[in-house]
């Protein structure tokens, strides 16, 4: 099956069918997320416009194009959440291969997520729909978990505890590429802990609870940081300062 697959990654001719393919598939999954809002805006056009349209029904029309978009933003986030947890179902922390099924399964779903993620989840962030969405996708999220960002990456691998905080424009990515191969591994936040606006959180890091991750810090790969701590990557702060925080000596 890998060597099948390898061989098929280097076919151009194979890559643009497979391309293809893939968009054909991404505009059924689009077409169904429009399809609540295409209905509103046709029952909506046949009593306001019908046969007789004049300049005063076109403004509730109008009105009608704007509900539409936000039963889109709905319907987007339960129809191509669902389709994002049935394509990740079964995958794994693990190493992959390029050329595997897992990764080409991890693509596939990813692109769904990029349409969500342009379309959708800007004008949700800070919301109940959110925080529905990203529970939709398998992440494991407790109570009062607070998202001001809507980049959680693979967050059928993120674990949230109660009362999480995630600032704006911070990064939670439960994956990374490098060698030819695809990297997977959970992130694991403990209650009670802020992340940041512009953090980036590396695979394999758990943050322990009451943990705070300064503004703009890059938590690399695999760290692991206790309970209480104050973790941060300002330059200017004393290497021995730096430390005290991330150990969770720092002065409250």
């Amino acid at each position: 099956m890998t060597a099948l697959l390898k061989r098929i990654s280097q076919s151009g001719f194979i890559q643009l069918l497979i391309t293809l393919a893939t968009y054909s598939f991404y505009a059924c999954v689009i077409g169904l997320s429009l399809t609540p809002s295409i209905i509103f805006m046709s029952g909506a056009w046949n009593r306001l416009i019908g046969q007789n349209p004049s300049l005063w029904s076109w403004i509730p029309l109008s009105m009608c194009a704007g509900v539409s978009v936000y039963l889109y933003f709905i319907s987007g986030i339960l129809v191509m959440g669902t389709m994002i947890r049935l394509i990740s179902a079964g995958i794994r922390p693990g190493i992959y291969p390029d050329a595997s099924f897992t990764v080409l399964r991890w693509l596939i779903y990813s692109g769904i997520y990029t349409i969500v993620h342009t379309t959708i989840m800007p004008m949700v962030r800070m919301t109940w729909f959110a925080n529905l969405f990203f529970r939709l996708l398998g992440c494991r999220m407790g109570k009062r978990v607070f998202l001001n960002t809507w980049t959680l990456n693979d967050p059928y691998l993120i674990e949230l505890g109660d009362d999480v905080i995630v600032g704006g424009g911070a990064e939670l990515s439960c994956h990374i590429y490098e060698k030819g191969r695809l990297i997977l591994d959970r992130i694991r936040i403990g209650s009670g802990s802020l992340v940041g606006a512009n953090c980036y959180i590396s695979p394999g890091v758990t943050i322990g609870e009451k943990c705070v991750i300064g503004l703009g810090s890059v938590v690399r790969r695999g760290k692991r940081i206790p309970d209480g701590a104050h973790y941060t990557s300002l330059a200017g702060l004393p290497v021995r300062e730096m430390a005290k925080l991330e150990k969770g000596m720092a002065k409250q």
